[in-house]
């Protein structure tokens, strides 16, 4: 995908995350991409077309973790657990695109997120041969993945802190270490 077409889509998620699906006009992409409407309209003729360039990125960050997953040597298991956490990665910021998208109603970011946590939920079967497992773990990703978006939401909004001012990122999101301990926990009780 050439570098024009990286940066709408990077303006477009952008807009979507801060602002939400109706601020995302092709004005206002065109605006932060530093491209005229026309300039936006040449690499994607609709808001169609950008939501399909949008959900292609998706696809790709998708089956790219997916296969970081089968290559990481703490495992599967702790690998998409621990990437279920939100930092600043460009999965992440996709898939809340997608999210934001899917909440406005759009069926194709519905089926493109579907699709992902199909292709996760598949990956995760292949590689502990446990389905129940394998489930158990992706709702606990998932968990652990709308956890870390409300803090992110949170701290945007100068929210983050408990009453004792104990940042929400360390009283709510596991470390580590907790993480491990997760871990260790789904594995023994699946054993047992």
């Amino acid at each position: 995908m050439s570098e024009t077409r990286e940066r709408i889509l990077d303006a477009y998620e952008r807009i979507l995350i801060a602002q939400g699906e109706r601020a995302a006009t092709l004005e206002a992409v065109a605006e932060a991409a530093d491209l005229s409407k026309g300039g936006l309209l040449y690499h994607f003729g609709s808001k169609a077309a950008l939501v399909e360039g949008l959900m292609g990125r998706l696809h790709t960050l998708a089956a790219q973790d997916v296969e970081r997953m089968g290559h990481d040597v703490r495992g599967a298991i702790d690998y998409f657990l621990r990437s279920s956490i939100i930092t600043a990665q460009a999965k992440e910021q996709t898939f809340l695109a997608a999210q934001t998208l899917v909440l406005a109603g759009d069926g194709a970011a519905a089926e493109a997120v579907l699709s992902a946590e199909r292709e996760w939920l598949r990956a995760l079967e292949e590689r502990t041969g446990d389905p129940v497992l394998a489930k158990i773990v992706l709702l606990v990703g998932d968990g652990l993945y709308f956890g870390s978006s409300l803090v992110l939401a949170a701290e945007a909004a100068g929210a983050g802190t408990d009453e004792d001012g104990v940042p929400a990122r360390t009283s709510i999101l596991p470390d580590d270490t907790r993480l491990a301990e997760i871990l260790e926990t789904l594995l023994s009780a699946r054993k047992a």
